[in-house]
């Protein structure tokens, strides 16, 4: 709660370079933010990976992407 008020109070300029480095934090950790759909023909399956690293994800993290499998082709 007291994180999410600060950032509230926060003109936008603020909270933009707020969450610009938090992202920034994120992908020099080497952690996924953001998440794109993967399909695997050979299992028939569709799988949810992280942009940022490549890796498999918990599929709730792809849950309102579209399925096009656009981004890692087969």
């Amino acid at each position: 709660g007291v994180i999410i008020d600060q950032i509230g109070d926060m003109d936008p300029s603020e909270s933009n370079a707020f969450f610009e480095a938090l992202i920034d934090l994120n992908a020099r950790q080497n952690r996924d933010f953001d998440y794109d759909w993967d399909y695997l023909p050979g299992n028939n399956q569709w799988r949810c990976r992280g942009i940022q690293t490549g890796q498999f994800a918990n599929d709730n993290n792809c849950l309102y992407d579209k399925k096009d499998d656009s981004r890692w082709p087969n």
